[in-house]
């Protein structure tokens, strides 16, 4: 699900619901077989697939990966961004 729709506004009680289980126990296994919360798992492959980008399309600029994302907020996604990789995107741009 995540790896179709990290781009998208994604509802983790809408999630639930799709899924017709209660937000306790889909937080409850998605915590047992990925070992994270879903947002944080969401954030981290959101990451992922941005350093992908980075890597692959440096014509891009930051605002636009952090668009195609999931992150319409470039400064938000650039604080995320920090937080996961230790160094701001365009760091991580520089050095890739």
């Amino acid at each position: 699900m995540v790896e179709e729709h990290y781009h998208e506004d994604i509802s983790f009680s809408q999630l639930a619901k799709d899924l017709h289980l209660s937000r306790t126990y889909l937080s409850y296994l998605f915590k047992r077989d990925t070992g994270e919360t879903f947002i944080d798992y969401l954030i981290k492959y959101r990451i992922e697939i941005a350093k992908k980008l980075m890597r692959s399309s440096r014509h891009l600029m930051i605002r636009e990966i952090a668009q195609m994302v999931g992150y319409p907020d470039s400064a938000y996604f650039s604080r995320l961004f920090k937080n996961v990789t230790g160094m701001s995107p365009s760091e991580y741009q520089m050095r890739f």
